[in-house]
């Protein structure tokens, strides 16, 4: 089960720290360069979140839609997993303790150390200002972020080093939503994948993924991974290819319902293109195995 669970992370990108590939902005050394002087922004120009966060290209990000979660049947019991981000628990617990319920979007930057990670947040109208400014009394999410709420139904966690200069460029401009297609509700785009799924060749240079939500409680994944050349494109499809065959043995067919009997994995140039499809059925068993590495939270 242990081949399994990393082949079903590999697919669908389980990102412990995830179509087209969002382009990083230029390079920025470290999150306490958020938002500095050294890039001065126009007062009420609109800000994207990976311009406010100051993400660099060797970093990566997560977005989750909870608008379109919330809409997925499987909502109720995919909840726990956002409230067990790795790395963000404590920070989305001191937010709101039902983030599916209150949030439009979760957005984090960041390298692979999870406490260099920067997080903005949009929260949904009908959960008011007044209730997440009376959580964040202390502006301190009990790690060492200060969550900071800047402007109406924004939220954004920094580090105190960037805290003094991110504030007052959120209260002069306003930050514009994530470009997302309808229906899609998870987009990962993180450099050196094999660092953080083994089961993705080294050779892999960036990865990107997309998740769908589809009717009648199905969803569909879509991967791009880029590579030096068509060679080394061509060699990791086919590892990728071999090492989903091995581990979708009868046990994880019948645990998956074959979910990775769907899978489509072509190279194309210097990208590999992947596409895995979920029946509603297969959705749910996926999440039912996934549910059992996760930790107890709180209430």
């Amino acid at each position: 089960m242990r081949r399994a669970a990393g082949a079903l992370a590999l697919l669908l990108c389980a990102c412990g720290g995830a179509g087209d590939v969002r382009q990083a902005p230029s390079t920025a050394a470290a999150p306490a360069a958020v938002a500095t002087s050294a890039a001065p922004v126009s007062l009420l120009a609109a800000l994207t979140v990976d311009g406010l966060l100051a993400r660099t290209p060797a970093e990566g990000e997560v977005l989750v839609q909870m608008s379109v979660v919330r809409a997925h049947p499987l909502a109720p019991r995919l909840e726990p997993f956002v409230r067990a981000w790795p790395g963000w628990s404590t920070t989305l617990g001191s937010i709101t303790q039902h983030p599916v319920a209150d949030l439009e979007w979760i957005d984090v930057v960041g390298p692979k150390d999870a406490t260099m990670e920067r997080l903005a947040s949009r929260t949904r109208a009908s959960f008011g200002d007044d209730v997440v400014d009376a959580r964040l009394q202390s502006r301190s999410d009990g790690t060492l972020r200060v969550v900071l709420r800047p402007r109406p139904h924004l939220v954004v966690a920094v580090s105190s080093e960037a805290a003094a200069s991110v504030e007052p460029v959120l209260r002069a401009s306003p930050l514009v939503d994530p470009a997302v297609e309808p229906d899609e509700g998870l987009a990962v785009d993180f450099p050196h994948p094999h660092e953080m799924i083994p089961q993705i060749p080294d050779a892999a240079r960036r990865l990107a993924v997309r998740v769908f939500a589809r009717p009648g409680g199905a969803a569909e994944a879509f991967g791009e991974i880029t590579c030096d050349d068509e060679a080394a494109a061509a060699a990791t499809a086919a590892t990728l290819r071999e090492r989903a065959s091995a581990v979708n043995d009868v046990m994880v067919r019948l645990l998956t319902r074959d979910l990775l009997g769907g899978l489509v994995v072509e190279a194309h140039g210097p990208l590999v293109e992947l596409r895995l499809p979920a029946t509603a059925e297969q959705a749910d068993a996926l999440v039912t195995l996934a549910a059992a590495t996760l930790l107890p939270q709180g209430p």
